[in-house]
């Protein structure tokens, strides 16, 4: 999947609504699986703590499990006004706020999340899952490490630590086998790949 049909993909969910789901904040969840490389679990467990700091400032740097991810400047002002727009329809602000919250402005459950993405995916007519916005998004990452002239070991090793997974299973991903839950799933890669 390219950068483009990404973006397309989730301007289709930024522009969904339905009495449920809100596809701008739902839209959220693909972008920090895309540029950041973050599992489910790892969107729903973020507090509006861990990205802002004080009254509006957001952090360069997060920690997620013990890895420390840097924030773009183009993906900073993506948040603030992701938590702008969390700010105009209410939603609590407390620094043990949820990033992404439900609709009834509780923080999301795994299954309930995957029940709710597979909704608003079939709503807007996006066809892949949030998983493979982070696979996309990790290769992404390696093919833009290579480009700035990483040898293609030195890239492995930093796109796994991006993806906070090990070289072997980062690799699957790359190359389109993936390793999930110590089993071996072939899946068919894009063209982009």
């Amino acid at each position: 999947m390219d950068a483009q049909t990404v973006s397309d993909q989730i301007e289709k969910v930024s522009n969904a609504r339905t009495p449920y789901l809100d596809g701008k904040i739902f839209s959220m969840t693909l972008i920090l699986a895309y540029r950041l490389g973050l599992k489910r679990q790892e969107i729903i467990d973020l507090n509006i703590g861990d990205i802002m700091k004080g009254r509006g400032t957001i952090l360069k740097t997060i920690t997620i499990n013990d890895a420390k991810i840097d924030l773009s400047d183009d993906l900073q002002s993506i948040i603030h006004n992701h938590i702008k727009y969390l700010r105009i329809m209410e939603y609590n602000l407390k620094k043990e706020a949820p990033l992404i919250p439900m609709r009834s402005k509780k923080r999301y459950h795994s299954r309930q999340m995957g029940y709710d993405s597979r909704k608003i995916y079939a709503e807007c007519s996006v066809t892949p899952q949030m998983e493979k916005f982070r696979q996309a998004g990790i290769c992404h990452y390696y093919e833009k490490l290579i480009k700035e002239g990483d040898s293609p070991s030195k890239a492995l090793e930093r796109a796994s630590h991006f993806a906070r997974r090990t070289q072997r299973q980062t690799l699957g991903i790359i190359t389109g086998t993936m390793y999930k839950e110590n089993k071996l799933q072939r899946h068919r890669p894009t063209d982009a790949w």
